[in-house]
């Protein structure tokens, strides 16, 4: 039987972290101008953190992490800065899928 250590464990969560940054990177830069004139390490670090924040909302699926930092880029980074974004993201009796829905929604007529 095949036995996996604490320690290998947390090295293959983040090498697929770095490959989800490096594929996040390349699709946010094809797909926004603001990524495009960001250094690619500045850009990593930017989805890095928007990972984290993320998760911290309870946004942990990877389709949904994957809209969260498109709508992050939308938003130029600033995605906390709006009070109604940060109203969605708040509460904690609903999924992060949902959560990312009512961005989603709420973000389309923000940008209008």
């Amino acid at each position: 039987m095949l036995r996996i250590g604490k320690s290998q464990m947390k090295s293959l969560a983040a090498a697929q972290r770095r490959s989800f940054i490096r594929r996040m990177a390349d699709h946010l830069s094809a797909e926004f101008t603001g990524c495009r004139e960001l250094r690619r390490i500045d850009l990593e670090g930017k989805i890095d953190e928007g990972i984290t924040e993320a998760n911290q909302n309870g946004i942990d699926l990877e389709p949904d992490v994957r809209s969260y930092l498109e709508i992050l880029a939308e938003f130029d980074w600033n995605l906390l800065d709006q009070t109604e974004a940060t109203a969605i993201l708040s509460p904690t009796g609903i999924s992060g899928t949902d959560k990312v829905d009512r961005l989603s929604d709420w973000a389309t007529f923000a940008l209008r």
